[in-house]
């Protein structure tokens, strides 16, 4: 049976990983809805391996992120994040920070636990940098500029996400430069 599961799992990080890099193209809503059509099976695989291989439910979590903010389930995301940080399962640092981020994300939109959201935002920005993760430092900028934000330092929150987009721009991620204007704006 665990053979059987371990394969499960297999299968439904290859599909949120090939999904994750289309969930900003032209096939966008052809994706989010195989990932919707899937979802019962993804859950299985990330209840499976947040027990028995919590590398695997590491690598889900750090690919459903856009699939969960796009439909909305940010309380879910946050709770298979913060299930899978509390494993203590280690990755790349990469990986990591896109975790920590994420978890920032959905502590500041889903929940306004600006607490979290500081403290995830801070430990992903330190471990981008440790390793030059233009992207990841990027999006923590993001995180702390939104808590800035919510908290009514606008000043902080604009100079943040200009670093951001600063960040962005060099490594050519249009998505992270729009995100960053937008929330300059």
């Amino acid at each position: 049976a665990d053979a059987t599961r371990a394969r499960h799992a297999a299968v439904m990080l290859a599909l949120v990983e090939e999904a994750d890099a289309a969930l900003h193209g032209p096939q966008q809503l052809i994706w989010i809805e195989r990932l919707e059509t899937e979802y019962a099976n993804i859950r299985s695989a990330l209840g499976w391996s947040l027990t028995q291989e919590p590398e695997t439910a590491l690598g889900l979590v750090a690919t459903l992120h856009w699939f969960w903010f796009y439909r909305g389930y940010l309380t879910e995301g946050r709770d298979w994040t913060e299930r899978v940080l509390a494993t203590g399962v280690s990755a790349a640092p990469q990986v990591q920070a896109r975790v920590l981020n994420w978890s920032s994300i959905f502590a500041t939109w889903g929940q306004a636990d600006y607490a979290t959201a500081t403290a995830h935002a801070e430990e992903a920005l330190a471990l981008a940098r440790s390793v030059d993760d233009r992207s990841s430092e990027g999006w923590a900028l993001l995180n702390l500029s939104a808590v800035a934000r919510h908290l009514g330092n606008p000043s902080r929150a604009v100079a943040l996400s200009a670093e951001a987009e600063t960040k962005f721009r060099g490594i050519g991620d249009r998505h992270g430069v729009a995100a960053a204007l937008f929330d300059q704006a």
